[in-house]
């Protein structure tokens, strides 16, 4: 599936915990598509798949387990890692497909949750999903922007949230990174693009 127009009121695909692959997003019907107001959908040129927590595929086994969680969790994580940690990284894990191959199979809808390693290095973040990943998100929206560049007609909603352990600094940081990386492929509000100036990235919180 391809999305070759942006629709004010976008059908989602829900994915619940399944995880993202080719058939699933150019089968959507097998998952149950529905508009926004409930209701089955069978409108298929209106459909925008998404994955949810986008990037669990790249979960670091050696993580800390995030500060977000039950300190009972946090506790276990440190004491008994062997036991802890696979149970954990099984629960977060809902993407097998990398980002790129995600965008390759027809995501247009990815879910980043960012956020800062309480001991990790000042400038880098990482993905969230109860545990860190190892991909760095400035790395990962280059990635992106590399995708769309080779895709000029394709429109890709990223969806930015959770910013555990952000400073305000690190907010900075993020929204320079964000513009630095994307430059004129950002989708400003009320502005339509020239056909074949290049994809879109729309960024939301």
């Amino acid at each position: 599936m391809t999305l070759r127009a942006l629709c004010s009121r976008p059908v989602g695909v829900h994915l619940g915990r399944q995880p993202v692959t080719p058939d699933a997003v150019r089968s959507p019907r097998a998952l149950g598509a529905h508009s926004p107001g409930g209701r089955a959908c069978d409108v298929p040129c209106c459909l925008l798949a998404g994955s949810h927590d986008t990037m669990t595929y790249c979960l670091n086994k050696t993580s800390p387990i995030s500060q977000t969680q039950s300190q009972l969790l946090q506790l276990l994580g440190k004491v008994l890692p062997c036991v802890t940690r696979p149970v954990v990284l099984r629960w977060s894990t809902t993407q097998v497909l990398g980002v790129t191959e995600q965008l390759d199979a027809g995501v247009r809808y990815l879910d980043l949750r960012i956020a800062h390693m309480h001991d990790g290095s000042e400038k880098n973040l990482h993905f969230v999903h109860m545990v860190y990943t190892t991909a760095l998100v400035e790395d990962t929206l280059t990635e992106i922007s590399e995708w769309l560049e080779s895709h000029p007609r394709e429109v890709v909603i990223l969806a930015c949230r959770d910013f555990e352990g952000m400073t305000d600094g690190l907010h900075e940081y993020l929204v320079t990174c964000i513009r630095n990386i994307f430059g004129d492929m950002l989708c400003p509000r009320g502005v339509r693009r020239a056909p074949g100036a290049g994809g879109w990235a729309g960024i939301g919180r």
